[in-house]
């Protein structure tokens, strides 16, 4: 640096006695050396301390931004986690809505319950009621069916002795007279006769059965000799109106049996006699097989087929109902009382078996009966 004097005589300022470098660095000059390192270790270690505090201060707002981020990204989170609050909060204000208008239907459908149990109550009350009076109503129908049957009982016994009475008288007579025109007359009284006596002994067996009072024997018979005395009875009839009578018994079924021959053959006569009654042509078979058999027992089917009238599927259901035939027409053409085929029903159950039949209309008809008899030991035929 220069200036000028009054003289204009250019004169130098005095330099300084030190420089200061690129790097802080104190050049001493001749004078104050050591002071001037002083300062200059001083200096340095400030600007290393400066250095480090700079450093440290760099790292920390590293970390504070590092930080920033952080409380950022945490804002965020709880933003949306208050969203979730809030979303979550909404969807329990729809729950508890809902709740409210189920509890609300709960109540409504218990109002209903409740009226309804009070109308089943009721109902109750008055089935109880109805009941009560049904049992008291089965009761005298059961009286009066009791009382009925006994009164049929008793008149089919008063009426059956004085029948028997006429058939008798009928017999003398028949044996005595010679006029052909009063023997005709004569025959026709007994046919008439006998068929009375049929029909009351129906009605005595129907009575029975009604009353369980229906007795069963258990004596050894022959099963072929049976059949053979029941189609011997029918065979007048059968031959009369050109019917053919056969039988067929396995060789292997067992013939000696033990049970009650008597209702086994009242059940076969009346299978055997519907069959001729409602055939006008053709063959009647009896036919005997073996549904199941063990060592103690053998049941029994027998069958009877025809090739006579048939039965309708309609008119069948009517069949094993009392008093019942399938045609009203039927009881004028061909006579009967309608109780044959119950009474062989109660007489089958009571041997352990059934009745029931098949049929086509206008191609015949085939009845069958089902009893559980014994086997006869070889040793024990004859006792």
């Amino acid at each position: 640096m220069t200036s000028k004097n009054s003289n204009n005589t250019r004169i130098e300022a005095p330099r300084p006695q030190f420089e200061v470098a690129s790097e802080v660095r104190i050049t001493p000059a001749k004078s104050g050396e050591s002071e001037v390192l002083r300062l200059n270790s001083e200096l340095e270690e400030k600007a290393a301390e400066l250095v480090i505090a700079n450093k440290e201060l760099v790292l920390q707002n590293e970390e504070k931004e590092k930080r920033a981020a952080e409380l950022v990204i945490a804002n965020k989170e709880l933003v949306f986690q208050n969203e979730e609050k809030e979303k979550r909060a909404a969807e329990l204000v729809v729950a508890n809505k809902e709740l409210v208008f189920q509890n609300e239907e709960k109540e409504k459908r218990a109002a209903e319950l409740v009226i309804a149990n009070k109308e089943l109550v009721f109902q109750n009350e008055e089935k109880g009621k109805r009941a009560a009076e049904l049992v008291v109503a089965r009761d005298a129908a059961e009286a009066g069916n009791r009382a009925k049957t006994i009164f049929l009982a008793n008149m089919s016994h008063e009426l059956r002795t004085p029948m028997n009475g006429v058939m008798g008288m009928i017999n003398v007579v028949l044996r005595r007279a010679t006029d052909p025109k009063q023997l005709d007359l004569l025959k026709k009284c007994k046919d008439a006769a006998q068929r009375m006596v049929n029909i009351i002994n129906d009605i005595i067996d129907f009575s029975k059965a009604e009353a369980d009072r229906l007795p069963l024997e258990e004596k050894n018979f022959s099963l072929s000799q049976m059949i053979d005395d029941a189609i011997a009875m029918q065979d007048i009839t059968a031959e009369a109106k050109g019917l053919n009578l056969t039988r067929e018994i396995p060789a292997t079924f067992p013939d000696q049996l033990s049970g009650d021959a008597f209702r086994l053959r009242q059940i076969l006569l009346n299978l055997l006699g519907n069959a001729c009654k409602f055939s006008d042509q053709g063959t009647i078979t009896v036919r005997v097989n073996a549904v199941e058999q063990d060592g103690d027992s053998v049941l029994a089917r027998i069958e009877v087929e025809d090739q006579g009238i048939g039965i309708s599927p309609e008119q069948q259901a009517m069949l094993f109902q009392a008093f019942t035939q399938v045609d009203g027409s039927m009881t004028r053409k061909y006579g009967g009382s309608g109780l044959g085929l119950i009474i062989c029903k109660r007489l089958a159950n009571l041997m352990g078996g059934d009745v029931g039949m098949e049929s086509q209309e206008g191609r015949g008809s085939t009845f069958w009966a089902t009893v559980r008899l014994k086997p006869v030991k070889a040793s024990e035929v004859g006792v």
